[in-house]
């Protein structure tokens, strides 16, 4: 079921795939990223590396934004790795998921 929001968990590692819970993204200064299970419902977990310059000089990677307890993540966020119907292209904004 697709999900309509998600909430910050700040963590220093990140639990394993089996011990995350829907509707959670979790943020980790430490290893600079946030993981959490895809918001289409199909279970995988979705990794996102905080920005960063690459071997190319190109820009990689995706901007957290944190205000109090929301949170914003530019750009889209897209899992194509899933079986049909399991794909899923949106957004959070202000904890929101922003479906493409």
């Amino acid at each position: 079921m697709k999900l309509l929001e998600i909430f910050p968990i700040f963590v220093e590692i990140p639990p394993d795939r089996d011990k995350m819970e829907e509707g959670k993204i979790y943020i980790s200064e430490e290893r600079k990223s946030s993981t959490h299970l895809c918001a289409c419902g199909c279970g995988e977990e979705t990794y996102l590396p905080f920005p960063y310059v690459a071997v190319d000089n190109s820009n990689r990677g995706w901007n957290h934004s944190i205000n109090g307890d929301n949170i914003t993540i530019t750009p889209s966020i897209g899992n194509w790795s899933g079986q049909s119907p399991y794909h899923a292209h949106y957004y959070i904004t202000n904890n929101k998921i922003v479906w493409c």
